[in-house]
């Protein structure tokens, strides 16, 4: 009698998948309160951040051809 493997990785998959469906579904509030944390820290720092495009601070000062 044959097996077939690929019907056994299948079944193997889909209760993997279900208790994932399971796990997400059953905690959404202390998930998308996760994100929502994420989400502010990450936009917080966005803010902070300054762009600096000092022509100086390119051009390499130290390289033979520009000194």
């Amino acid at each position: 009698m044959v097996r077939d493997v690929d019907l056994d990785h299948h079944r193997k998959v889909r209760s993997l998948e279900a208790a994932a469906e399971r796990w997400l579904f059953g905690n959404r509030i202390p998930i998308l309160a996760a994100f929502v944390l994420i989400s502010i820290f990450l936009g917080w720092h966005a803010v902070q951040l300054r762009p600096m495009a000092s022509f100086e601070k390119m051009v390499p000062a130290k390289h033979p051809y520009v000194a």
